[in-house]
């Protein structure tokens, strides 16, 4: 049979992707198929019986659904800048980390005027900033290597935020 894991972008980054081999080899009969979406198509999916792994940051309960929490997201901000403000400057990218983010960013700066760049999926946002220069928050996990050779410096002033992931699944 085949395994459908529907996850987001950013948890298939250094997460789901190092999950993969182990459960190739715990199960080596089953094939998997890995795809990637946003919270709203992975539900779907589940719901109509198309995925049967979910990885998401904001599940919605569904009966007949298990949601189980994974890890806790560490969002921090980073910069392209060594010496960059705590608040969002020019050149910030805002990426859409749900609504708890959404809710938590607001309130941690209430005078942002707005992002020169909105973006839904992390990856797109993380390149944007690498290739063009900003800051923006991103998982720790992520940008960590970044850091490490200098290409972004985290902006150690900044609030950080941490998002629960989820797996679901019937």
């Amino acid at each position: 049979g085949t395994l459908v894991i529907g996850g987001r972008i950013g948890l298939w980054e250094e997460f789901l992707l190092q999950w993969l081999p182990l459960m190739q080899k715990a199960t080596p009969t089953i094939s998997i198929r890995a795809e990637s979406s946003l919270e709203p198509e992975i539900m779907q999916g589940l719901i109509e019986g198309r995925i049967d792994i979910g990885v998401m940051y904001t599940p919605q309960s569904r009966p007949g659904l298990k949601v189980e929490q994974l890890f806790d997201e560490r969002l921090v901000m980073v910069s392209t800048s060594a010496r960059n403000a705590p608040e969002p400057q020019a050149g910030y990218v805002y990426v859409d980390w749900g609504p708890e983010f959404y809710a938590r960013h607001s309130a941690s700066f209430p005078n942002f005027g707005g992002p020169s760049l909105t973006a839904n999926i992390g990856w797109l946002g993380l390149q944007h900033v690498m290739k063009s220069g900003g800051s923006g928050y991103f998982p720790m996990r992520i940008v960590l290597p970044h850091i490490a050779t200098k290409r972004l410096h985290l902006v150690a002033s900044a609030p950080e935020f941490s998002v629960p992931a989820y797996v679901v699944y019937p």
